[in-house]
Order: structure tokens, then C-alpha cells, then sequence
């Protein structure tokens, strides 16, 4: 009994000893500060992810005007790194809830929840590498995760869910004349095939690589500066 008592003791010394994941949402709750830190932080990019969302972004030439350019998700990524896969996906419900409360939807709330979804997909496959190996490589394999999950989702969400909705909503006849103009040979038979390899697989590629791109260049950056004036 004394040898069990004294290994139980060695066991618990060790695990006191084992660093704790900055990111776990426990860590992160265990004190005041790291409250307000993480309430402080997951408010500031929430503000930023939605005033990029609702307001500063823009059409590309070719492609539909349903589909907008927008840096809304740099945020989204920056502010999961730096509170993990909660405060990502609270990021995302935050800036979903006041783009319907600040800006009038012009898809009939088809384009905000599929954006709910993408941004949910690129929240959370890059904080949980992070959350899992909270280093510079852990980090950059968070991102490029994100990348590719973004890609994929945005396809499946838009064959399954968006797609049927918006040709429900508008009408078939009304949705091949808003892609008329993009793609001449559009019609009933290649609607889906045509909008889901001409229109949203390149341009969600793109902004993809765009958003993910720039936070790879800026993420440490912005972590430094917080850290250094206290958030």
C-alpha cells in the first residue's frame, strides 16, 4: 500500500510537470486574465471577420455576382489560432448572427448559412492541428488544412444544400438566366456541373488561397503584437 501510495504521489508530480496546451479551452479558463484574454480576443475578430464580411468585399468580372470576394475568413483562421476550435466556431456564430442583424441578405439567407458551414470548416481543422501541435509546423499545417477543407466543403454544401435551395427559392428557368451571362451554354441538363466546376470550385480555390495565404504571412505577426500589448 505505502509503494501505491508513493507511485500515485510520482504520477501526480509528473503530470504537474507536463506543459499545458495554451489553446485548451480549460487552460484558457483556469485564470481571469486568460478569461478576459480569450473573451477580449474571440470579440476583436469576431468584429473584424464581420465588417470584412458584410461591408468590404467585392464581385470578380467572371463569376456570378452571388459570389464575392471577401477577407471575412483571415480572421476566422487568425482568431482560431489564437483561441482555439471554440473560440473559432463562436468567431463564426458571432459574425453569422450580426450579418443578419447589420446587413439585409440578398440570397435569402442561402449564401450566410453556406458560409456558416465554410467558415466552419476552416475554423476548426486549423486550431485543432495547432491545439494538437502548438508550434510553427502544427500551425502551417493547420492552414493548409484549412485550405483544402474549405475547398471540399464549399463544393459539397453548394451541390447538397445550396444549389437545390437557391433553385427552389428563384426558380430553375431564373437561375440559368443568372448564369447566362458566364456561361452561355448553361441549361437544365448541365446547371449543377457547370455551376459547381465553372463558378464555385475555382473561385472558392482562389479565395482559398488568398485567405489562407495571407494568414500564413501575417498570423505570427499579429500574435507577437497581442502578446505585446496584452490581449
Amino acid at each position: 500500500m505505502e509503494k501505491d501510495y508513493y507511485d500515485l504521489e510520482e504520477r501526480e508530480v509528473v503530470e504537474e510537470q507536463k506543459p499545458k496546451n495554451k489553446l485548451s479551452i480549460k487552460t484558457q479558463f483556469e485564470t481571469k486574465k486568460g478569461r478576459m484574454r480569450f473573451i477580449t480576443r474571440v470579440s476583436m475578430f469576431s468584429a473584424l471577420s464581420t465588417v470584412f464580411y458584410c461591408w468590404l468585399k467585392f464581385p470578380l468580372p467572371f463569376f456570378p455576382p452571388i459570389l464575392k470576394v471577401s477577407f471575412s475568413n483571415l480572421f476566422v483562421i487568425i482568431g482560431s489560432l489564437l483561441t482555439g476550435p471554440i473560440g473559432g466556431a463562436i468567431i463564426v456564430l458571432i459574425r453569422f448572427l450580426l450579418k443578419l442583424i447589420l446587413s439585409p441578405t440578398s440570397t435569402g439567407f442561402i449564401g450566410e448559412l453556406t458560409d456558416v458551414v465554410i467558415g466552419l470548416s476552416v475554423a476548426i481543422p486549423s486550431s485543432l492541428f495547432y491545439l494538437l501541435k502548438h508550434d510553427k509546423k502544427g500551425g502551417i499545417m493547420g492552414i493548409i488544412t484549412s485550405f483544402f477543407m474549405w475547398i471540399i466543403f464549399s463544393f459539397l454544401i453548394n451541390l447538397f444544400v445550396s444549389l437545390p435551395m437557391y433553385i427552389n427559392l428563384y426558380g430553375l428557368d431564373a437561375c440559368i438566366s443568372m448564369f447566362k451571362a458566364f456561361a452561355s451554354d448553361i441549361n437544365e441538363s448541365n446547371l449543377t456541373s457547370i455551376y459547381l466546376f465553372y463558378f464555385i470550385l475555382p473561385f472558392n480555390a482562389l479565395v482559398s488561397f488568398v485567405n489562407c495565404g495571407l494568414a500564413l504571412v501575417v498570423y505570427k505577426k499579429i500574435s507577437s503584437f497581442l502578446k505585446m500589448i496584452g490581449i
